[in-house]
């Protein structure tokens, strides 16, 4: 008689399992829109990693040559990142 309440539950309990968990919904469509002040050009000039400053091509991982770097966010959620030299040449760019 236990081992027959026993198998009882167990089949309960995972009738139970099976039935309430829902399959994963995904969302399909677009993404919502960008707050206005995000969009722009964001400048890349300085730093601190745990109150002291670090250079900027240290915490991004400049390419070689790289001084400056910048972020053009659009309003539909493209954006194009620059890396620029000592003169302003592009050195890096992810267009």
């Amino acid at each position: 008689m236990s081992s027959l309440r026993t198998a009882l539950l167990i089949a309960g309990a995972l009738a139970a399992i099976l039935t309430a968990c829902a399959p994963d919904e995904t969302t399909t469509g677009t993404a919502p829109p960008l707050p206005p002040e995000l969009v722009g050009t964001w400048l890349f000039h300085s730093a601190t990693l745990n109150g002291s400053p670090i250079s900027m091509a240290d915490l991004l991982q400049f390419a070689p040559g790289s001084d400056t770097a910048d972020v053009a966010v659009s309003a539909n959620g493209t954006y194009v990142y620059t890396e620029r030299d000592t003169n302003l040449v592009t050195t890096y760019t992810n267009a």
